[in-house]
């Protein structure tokens, strides 16, 4: 069983990146994997509460709320792209903000870094 840190690096809706990475994460569980999830740059926007996605697009905030219910329970934010992108205090309890030091500490113990 490998550790994979997925990083999730885009905004919601400008591409289909966040979809896929969501869909890697739980596919990687499903393979016995073990899954850390970290938003950092425009990633973090997908982390707001209050999303109003493109017609016919799922909610990637709902999405990503429903993560620990697939077993993906380490779910990080860099703790310097939120407060210069958003209000740190709407961050959802279950994601964790990290310092650059615990950032560099994830990637080194990780198995596999997959970045979208």
């Amino acid at each position: 069983m490998k550790r994979i840190l997925v990083i999730l690096t885009t905004p919601p809706y400008g591409s289909g990146d966040a979809q896929d990475a969501l869909d890697f994460a739980v596919a990687g569980v499903n393979f016995g994997h073990d899954i850390v999830v970290l938003f950092e740059g425009d990633g973090v926007w997908q982390l707001t509460p209050e999303q109003a996605p493109p017609k016919g697009i799922k909610n990637v905030g709902k999405r990503i709320k429903s993560l620990p219910l697939f077993d993906v329970e380490e779910i990080y934010a860099c703790k310097s792209s939120v407060v210069t992108r958003m209000d740190s205090a709407v961050l959802p309890a279950f994601v964790t903000p990290l310092t650059e030091a615990e950032k560099a500490g994830l990637l080194e113990a990780a198995s596999m870094v997959v970045r979208f």
